[in-house]
């Protein structure tokens, strides 16, 4: 038999401390078990914002369960926003939940809290709401439904035509764009009442009518070149027709002879110039560890 040298003797010791240093590590890691989170989009895999959103959420949530892996149910609300759509989607999940245990329910964005509120005694009964994305947050929201709670999102449309006009002194005209969805609403309702402050303002705030791609090009070509526009959210248009964000906002801009700003980080290298933009992942992972507090 060949005998082991005094160093490859240390190696192994060395190693063998190791894998016992190792071994009750792991042996933690697999009790800490992931609990059962259901995440609701309101969108479809591949729109920018709620992809960021849900990136967010899972890096937070996987800071403390590392395997954390829900199931996502999209509602692909911003190409079917009608009622029947999400009626039919409540009908889906009350078939494919029922009778399992929901430690909590993730809604991201206005379509899928509004569902889940709509329809919550079929769907998750006592299961805790968070909610994230969500526009034109009121505190009566969570004051009139137990057991719900989240990150509502500000967009700072303010702020972000005062830095226009101060970047832009001569702009007579600031043309607000947005989309009639149901976010695209609440976005608008939002922006109103942010604006007001500025009634007595030189520029006239104007808001996009309901139109088609081709009449909001038309538009976005009309306007005077020292004058601006803001984009809320453009992505579906009067006829239901849907674009991603990346290739609606590369038309809008590049039809505009005027500067274009906006309020969403995802719309920049599409041609806007700037704005206060709302990051998604920052937002989303603000949400997992609020459902992290909520779940402790």
């Amino acid at each position: 038999m060949r005998r082991r040298s005094p160093a490859c003797a240390q190696v192994c010791l060395w190693v063998s401390a190791v894998l016992l240093l190792v071994a009750p590590l792991a042996t933690a890691m697999a009790q800490a078990t992931p609990p059962y989170v259901v995440i609701v989009n309101s969108y479809h895999q591949g729109y920018s914002w709620s992809d960021d959103e849900v990136a967010g959420v899972l890096a937070a949530m996987r800071e403390q369960y590392p395997t954390f892996d829900p199931p996502i149910e999209h509602l692909d609300a911003k190409r079917f926003p009608d009622e029947e759509h999400l009626a039919a989607c409540a009908d889906h999940l009350r078939a494919k939940y029922q009778g399992k245990k929901v430690a909590l329910v993730i809604a991201l964005d206005y379509a899928a809290l509004d569902m889940l509120l709509r329809y919550r005694a079929k769907l998750f009964p006592g299961a805790p709401i968070v909610f994230g994305g969500y526009n034109d947050y009121h505190a009566e929201i969570s004051a009139d439904h137990k057991g719900v709670t989240g990150v509502a999102q500000r967009m700072d449309i303010a702020n972000t035509l005062e830095v226009a006009l101060a970047l832009h002194p001569h702009a007579r005209e600031a043309l607000i764009v947005h989309d009639y969805t149901t976010t695209g609403q609440a976005l608008r309702r939002e922006a109103e009442d942010a604006l007001t402050r500025l009634a007595n303002s030189d520029v006239t705030v104007r808001y996009l009518p309901p139109a088609t791609f081709d009449e909001t090009l038309a538009a976005m070509r009309a306007l005077p070149a020292q004058d601006l526009a803001i984009i809320l959210s453009f992505i579906t248009d009067r006829e239901g027709r849907s674009l991603s964000v990346q290739e609606s906002t590369r038309l809008l801009t590049q039809a505009s002879p005027a500067p274009v700003y906006a309020v969403h980080e995802i719309l920049l290298g599409s041609g806007v110039v700037g704005g206060y933009l709302l990051d998604g992942v920052a937002h989303g992972r603000q949400v997992g560890q609020m459902a992290l507090r909520i779940l402790a």
